[in-house]
């Protein structure tokens, strides 16, 4: 697995940071008042050290970061210690103990988010959860989506800003939809939009969410009108080569098919024996033509008006 920071790198410059003398003559005040204290933890430091990158050199990764948690522990300064727990966790990560590592990264995240290096912890992060969603390193190989779901949130919560975190909050909202979260998708997407109106990935994707879900349920048409809404803002936003064009103008017509099949059901209803309202199922005929006259539902509404009220068709303007 790759990091992009390399842990050779970072060791190196632990080893050099640690051989720099603790105490600085005419510094007294930077350092502890107990010189021979501070020694001691640099000798047992240094031990630590050694022995987890000899660790690492045989590919035993999980008592490497044993060892570079033992460094952390002896560290008074909350920079030094956070060096080490990072060390820890990418170890960890390399260990293929993704529970342990999620545990070291968060831990970092809450207690030490000043003193590490915060867009390779959101690298790696985001390798986890791709290691959970894939089933990589996990409990027989089972997928876990759901904790892959939380890491996505646990970075939105750090990045903050929406425009920051864009890529992360549209990946967070595929994730969402794919496993059957549509509110918490939509929400997703909405907050998007509520920051970047302008954004075309978060329009179209919320535009296919909505189109989905119409598709399998929508009872009054109201889902089916918010993905042609959000659809049609995508088309006015979206450059004129992006190949998504096509498929937000299928998802336009197709949504409108829907809604005019709704309405022809209904003014069919109303022409059954048991349910007989003539002047009802004429209203639903006369907003399907009007409306909706690029669908078939709508080229038979014109037909059935001229069957059932020719003499209202030929008075009408």
């Amino acid at each position: 697995m790759r990091h992009p920071l390399s842990l050779r790198l970072l060791r190196a410059f632990l080893l050099l940071s640690l051989c720099v003398p603790l105490l600085v003559a005419g510094d007294a005040e930077s350092t502890s008042t107990n010189p021979l204290e501070d020694f001691q933890n640099f000798s047992e430091t240094r031990a630590w050290v050694r022995q987890a990158e000899e660790c690492l050199d045989r590919q035993e990764f999980k008592k490497a970061a044993k060892l570079y948690g033992k460094a952390a522990k002896l560290q008074k300064d909350e920079a030094r210690k956070a060096e080490f727990l990072y060390l820890q966790a990418q170890t960890l990560l390399r260990a293929r103990k993704p529970h342990a590592a999620l545990e070291a990264y968060a831990a970092l995240l809450q207690d030490h988010l000043y003193h590490i290096p915060l867009e390779h912890v959101f690298q790696q992060l985001r390798q986890l959860a791709d290691d959970f969603q894939n089933g990589q390193g996990t409990f027989l190989g089972m997928d876990d989506p759901v904790t892959a779901i939380q890491i996505y949130k646990t970075l939105i919560q750090y990045q903050g800003d929406v425009k920051r975190s864009l890529d992360d909050r549209l990946t967070l909202a595929d994730m969402q939809k794919e496993e059957g979260l549509v509110e918490d998708a939509v929400n997703t997407y909405q907050e998007i939009i509520k920051a970047l109106p302008q954004d075309p990935n978060a329009r179209y994707g919320l535009a296919r969410l909505l189109d989905d879900t119409a598709a399998k349920r929508d009872g009054d048409g109201t889902i089916g009108k918010a993905a042609v809404r959000e659809a049609r803002r995508f088309l006015e936003i979206a450059g004129e080569d992006d190949p998504r064009r096509e498929d937000a103008r299928r998802i336009v017509q197709e949504c409108r098919n829907r809604e005019a099949e709704r309405l022809w059901e209904r003014a069919n209803f109303y022409l059954t024996k048991y349910h007989y309202k003539p002047q009802v199922a004429r209203r639903y005929l006369v907003d399907l033509q009007r409306d909706y006259d690029d669908t078939p539902a709508g080229r038979r509404a014109k037909l059935k008006l001229a069957e059932l009220f020719p003499e209202k068709e030929e008075a009408a303007p």
